[in-house]
């Protein structure tokens, strides 16, 4: 038998154009409809619990991820991480062929204005696929550090209504990983 809901906070990573708004928008919705209040928050929205204004001053920090993660502990976070195992394909491929030129245009445009894309002289949709591609990378390394219990689910084509349920499944089981 499934057990009640324990997180109050459910996070969803991954790479742009890999579904993320998609995936909480569903899993909201499914969970309202189970009778359970639910809102989907963008990172960027003011309200979002992981990025309130003293975490924000330190963002780039060393330390930052693992800050972020104590000030959310009070709401027993649950992660869901969309991966790919070729993150560079997927957004060649899917992501530009799903989101069209102008996507990948503001894409690699706001890429080219980073930091780290500056350093490194990545521009355009080549420096968009490198940025995206290191980010995956780092992703990775941070969800391997992390103490949260974490969901990872393969980013594929028309498979929202079953990622949905997975999460489901996965959140009303305690969270255990799958």
């Amino acid at each position: 038998m499934a057990k009640r809901l324990d997180a109050r906070l459910i996070l969803v990573e991954g790479l742009p154009g890999a579904g993320k708004t998609t995936l909480a928008a569903g899993l909201a919705h499914a969970l309202e409809r189970r009778g359970v209040a639910a809102r989907w928050l963008r990172e960027e929205d003011p309200a979002h619990p992981v990025t309130p204004r003293a975490l924000k001053r330190t963002r780039g920090e060393d330390g930052f991820a693992l800050r972020c993660v104590d000030a959310i502990a009070p709401l027993r976070p649950r992660l869901v991480h969309l991966g790919s195992s070729a993150p560079r394909g997927f957004l060649r491929d899917r992501g530009g062929r799903a989101r069209g030129p102008t996507w990948v245009e503001r894409v690699a445009a706001y890429v080219a204005e980073t930091p780290l894309a500056r350093a490194r002289g990545w521009q355009g949709r080549d420096g968009m696929l490198a940025f995206w591609s290191h980010y995956d990378a780092l992703c990775a390394e941070a969800l391997a550090a992390l103490s949260l219990p974490i969901l990872r689910l393969p980013i594929g084509d028309d498979h929202w209504p079953s990622g949905v349920h997975r999460v489901l499944d996965w959140l009303l089981d305690d969270g255990a990983p799958a």
